[in-house]
């Protein structure tokens, strides 16, 4: 028996395992990974102390003399490895997703499309990397019957690697936007990046879902076969986007607790991925409907009569833009955009940000203001226009809104721009 099928046997006894040996339970597995600042072999003793059944580190050092203790020769992998053994021992359809924006919301919305037929395993929060994809695979228990993995990359070969590990048998990529673009080496290295969902699924078989109204995803899907293509704008009507989402299938409105017309491709691929695993529409529209976004994601707040809309857990300059057009074009009156730093742009930071404020200076109506020191440094060349080195320097400016304004702040999340809220209280 290998150390592998060592572990697995006494993984699955319980399907209990941590990487933090604060989180060790009686019978459960501490897995040891290291990093940069930390190595997690030194708290192989505690883990022992704490009940654990059986202790993976991958540092000699740490290897007690227990038979509880298990020395691999690097933990990341056998973690990683573990992940996929599990998988293919569960077989159950697993279904994988990525892109620049939007794919946590519609890896929640599609988790509650699928849940109207079957118990679903989803990706919690954003464990999207190459260690919160094994994690996530490893959650899953013999009562899952589908498989939900988001999957995030912010270099070349990221994607690959996790689809090496999560072995879906459905994908799908939200879009291709400038994301990361410091980490893939500009935006030609994102389109090759996220294209190796598509490259996967061709070489092993599997179904690729993809949104035709995209020219960008249907340039690259043409080649792979099978594909399930979908049309937002055959088959859904926009009838407003703020304050709520709300559109018209087969000829009968729905309204959502979302907003922006983006969300409707994200419920889009929802309804299209569900009815691929023969759900039936109507059930997943209600379910949909009823969904309310958190974790500042598309989620709503109303304090002291202003409204706001926090959309501010990341940004790039696809997702800005989109948002800034989208706002902009509302009806909505006494309307407010708290815009905060883009990150990971290495050489187009200045440019993109750039690109951002001459966007925001065709639109009269809405009352800007910057935050972080990259929005900051164009500070004297947009006299006319209010920056501010970071939230904590917003106060005066929130609090003398009118009643009923909407505020929209989007930024970064190393920005902490949902903050702006407790100034409100």
């Amino acid at each position: 028996m290998t150390k592998l099928e060592i572990i697995y046997r006494h993984f699955c006894t319980n399907y209990r395992l941590t990487i933090d040996s604060r989180k060790v339970v009686p019978g459960s597995i501490y897995l040891a990974l290291k990093g940069k600042r930390f190595d997690g072999n030194q708290f192989a003793q505690q883990a022992l102390e704490s009940g654990a059944s059986l202790v993976v580190v991958d540092n000699d050092k740490y290897n007690i003399e227990d038979e509880r203790v298990m020395l691999v020769e690097d933990s990341l992998k056998t973690l990683q490895s573990l992940a996929t053994h599990h998988r293919q021992s569960l077989n159950i359809p697993v279904i994988a997703l990525t892109g620049s924006n939007g794919k946590t919301t519609t890896k929640e919305l599609l988790k509650e499309a699928l849940s109207t037929k079957y118990r679903v395993l989803a990706t919690a929060g954003n464990f999207n990397n190459h260690i919160g994809v094994p994690l996530t695979i490893l959650s899953a228990t013999t009562k899952h019957e589908v498989m939900l993995v988001e999957m995030g990359a912010n270099h070349i070969g990221e994607i690959q690697e996790l689809c090496k590990i999560a072995l879906p048998d459905v994908g799908l990529i939200t879009n291709i936007g400038k994301s990361h673009l410091e980490g893939f080496g500009g935006f030609k290295g994102v389109i090759k990046g996220k294209s190796e969902m598509y490259h996967f699924l061709k070489s092993s078989g599997g179904t690729i879902v993809y949104n035709q109204d995209d020219p960008l995803l249907t340039e690259l899907v043409n080649k792979y076969f099978p594909s399930i293509l979908y049309s937002p704008s055959r088959d859904f009507e926009l009838i407003d986007s703020y304050p709520k989402l709300s559109f018209n299938y087969n000829c009968k409105r729905f309204t959502t607790g979302l907003v922006g017309a983006y969300n409707l491709l994200n419920i889009a691929t929802a309804i299209s991925v569900g009815a691929l695993m023969q759900c039936e529409t109507p059930k997943m529209i209600d379910v949909i409907c009823e969904y309310t976004p958190s974790n500042n994601r598309s989620q709503t707040i109303t304090k002291n009569e202003v409204h706001f809309i926090l959309d501010a857990y990341n940004a790039n300059p696809t997702s800005m833009e989109l948002a800034i057009r989208e706002f902009g074009a509302s009806a909505l009156t006494n309307k407010v955009m708290v815009l905060g730093d883009m990150l990971e742009l290495g050489t187009d930071t200045a440019n993109e940000h750039d690109k951002i404020i001459q966007q925001c200076m065709g639109l009269s109506d809405i009352d800007f203001v910057f935050v972080g020191p990259r929005f900051k440094d164009f500070e004297e060349k947009y006299l006319d226009l209010s920056f501010v080195a970071s939230v904590n320097e917003l106060k005066e400016f929130i609090t003398q809104r009118s009643r009923e304004s909407y505020c929209f702040v989007k930024g970064s999340r190393a920005l902490k721009l949902e903050n702006i809220l407790d100034f409100m209280d």
